[in-house]
């Protein structure tokens, strides 16, 4: 799933890998029930006023879009649910928890000068952090003179604290925006 919008991809994946059973109930309901992969089943039914009338494919038709619907409706509040799970914590409520997210919530971390890393790094004790923008003595002789008082203004950039035991400028790969698994360093 996508952590930030349910695609139609997405639900036509879903509705095609579960199972659809269809019933007649008496003489004219058709009743259709959904078991996604997960094992979460939905029921829907259709009836016609007249027996006469009864045609399966119609119910079954009327039927699965309803339960196409409640796909969206499912997916959208596992989304919603998704994003509650770190919406309003503190990073100390996230690091307490243990609670993996994305590269969104990481970044949100970073601002807020906390240290995140990814269960995924090899590197034992790395961890990223965001080093806001200031101005600092000229050490390089090739930098001093260049600007007032010789105090060389930065921008604001990430840091990454190495497996070496030492600091470098970091700049996250697409891997790691696109990962799922950041977690807050105490």
């Amino acid at each position: 799933m996508s952590k930030n919008t349910v695609t139609q991809q997405q639900i036509t994946e879903l509705w095609t890998s579960s199972k659809w059973e269809v019933t007649k109930l008496g003489e004219k309901t058709c009743v259709v029930s959904c078991t996604t992969p997960s094992g979460f089943v939905i029921v829907e039914s259709s009836n016609c006023v007249n027996p006469a009338n009864y045609n399966e494919t119609i119910g079954y038709e009327i039927c699965k879009e309803r339960i196409i619907n409640k796909l969206w409706e499912l997916e959208g509040y596992k989304l919603q649910s998704h994003f509650a799970e770190t919406e309003g914590y503190t990073t100390e409520d996230l690091a307490e928890v243990g609670a993996e997210f994305g590269f969104d919530v990481a970044l949100a971390i970073l601002k807020e000068g906390g240290k995140v890393a990814r269960k995924g790094w090899n590197g034992s004790g790395m961890f990223a952090y965001y080093v806001e923008p200031a101005s600092y003595p000229a050490k390089m002789e090739v930098i001093k003179g260049v600007f007032e008082n010789d105090m060389v203004p930065y921008r604001g950039y990430f840091a990454l604290k190495t497996a070496q035991n030492d600091v470098a400028t970091w700049v996250p790969s697409g891997s790691d925006i696109l990962a799922e698994d950041w977690v807050v360093v105490k």
